[in-house]
């Protein structure tokens, strides 16, 4: 039997289909809260396309030993703060965000590239220390992270936030003293106040609302409303696939991207609703032990950050659509419409089905 044979026998068709059944899943609500007349949308029509890209791009991850593609991650880290930085000069704005590029008549959103080449960098560098930690190596791994947090919050503050939980599960992972997680814990409460003085006010009435959206219905507090109004409704079987009041009569803003759980909660239901967080929870798991079973810390930390940022986006977008976390502009991994977000979270799969692959050291 070939190499290539031994690798796809050893391949995580589990992940596979469950990845799959969530960008499907994706494409059928970003239809139904596109489409307004049963036919195919041009936004779903655009996810279509962007998944076969990113199918292409796994596939392409998946064949070549993630220790040969490691040793591209300072010039993706370096592409992507390229491009990162383009966007001061020449980006679009959209949704009130300066953060997209348009390059070749296509449009890009470089922090989604960005999460997966400070994925490899972090793992790169952190998988090379010793057995005691250094405080250069937390250091390192510290500025890998806030240089990009510290440009993108300038554009847009809730993707940058994503970036955050990366350095602490590395932190962790390279196993600093407990005395220095309580200093940075009581220096992070102690800088708070300061920080809340820099947030912009919309961004603090963001906060504010979550506490009570009802202070301004009509305005800010509004997505949350009509949100939390949508996953209500939907009971346990839900109105039907494109039967959603909130979605077709266009109540709810946002509803292919930010949103799109609440129309999945709507017209699905509990039930449906149970479906989309039980594939999520599968690849959690399954990214959870990928991870403890690599062959190396290196494979371990890429498992890591992938289930990282796969949770994390999860948490921050249902708690948007329940209303319990500020509406921040967080998407649905695999399933919210955007081309930047699909193709990045296809990347970081296939990182991580590529390290399952070579556990066995074959």
């Amino acid at each position: 039997m070939s190499p290539d044979a031994r690798l796809i026998r050893q391949l995580d068709w589990g992940t596979c289909l469950a990845t799959l059944a969530l960008c499907l899943i994706g494409v059928a609500f970003i239809n139904s809260a596109r489409s307004s007349d049963g036919h195919l949308s041009g936004e779903a029509l655009r996810q279509m396309v962007a998944l076969g890209l990113g199918l292409v791009i796994a596939v392409v991850i998946v064949r070549v030993d993630y220790h040969r593609l490691i040793k591209l991650a300072p010039w993706a880290y370096g592409l992507g703060m390229l491009l990162v930085l383009a966007t001061f000069a020449f980006g679009t704005t959209v949704g009130g965000n300066k953060a997209w590029l348009r390059i070749a008549g296509i449009s890009l959103q470089p922090a989604e590239p960005m999460k997966v080449a400070t994925l490899l960098m972090v793992a790169s560098i952190a998988s090379k220390r010793e057995a005691r930690v250094r405080i250069h190596d937390v250091l390192a791994v510290s500025a890998i992270v806030l240089v990009p947090f510290g440009l993108l919050s300038v554009q847009d503050l809730g993707t940058a936030l994503t970036f955050l939980p990366l350095l602490v599960a590395a932190v962790f992972v390279l196993g600093i003293r407990w005395r220095w997680i309580v200093a940075a814990a009581l220096a992070a409460a102690l800088m708070a106040p300061f920080a809340w003085r820099q947030l912009k006010p919309y961004q603090q009435e963001r906060v504010r609302i979550v506490r009570d959206p009802y202070r301004d219905p009509a305005n800010k507090g509004y997505h949350s409303i009509q949100s939390m109004i949508a996953v209500g409704s939907g009971g346990i079987l839900g109105q039907g696939y494109g039967d959603g009041p909130q979605n077709r009569l266009a109540f709810l803003p946002e509803r292919h991207t930010d949103f799109i759980f609440a129309i999945i909660a709507e017209e699905g239901g509990f039930l449906g609703a149970l479906v989309v967080l039980g594939l999520y929870a599968f690849l959690v798991a399954r990214l959870a032990e990928s991870a403890i079973q690599a062959r190396d810390r290196l494979g371990g930390l890429i498992c890591v950050g992938v289930m990282v940022f796969i949770g994390v986006h999860l948490v921050m977008n249902i708690g948007m659509a329940l209303g319990t976390l500020p509406v921040i502009g967080i998407t649905l991994p695999f399933v919210s419409y955007g081309g930047s977000s699909i193709l990045a979270f296809m990347a970081m799969m296939a990182l991580a089905l590529n390290v399952r692959m070579r556990r066995l050291g074959r």
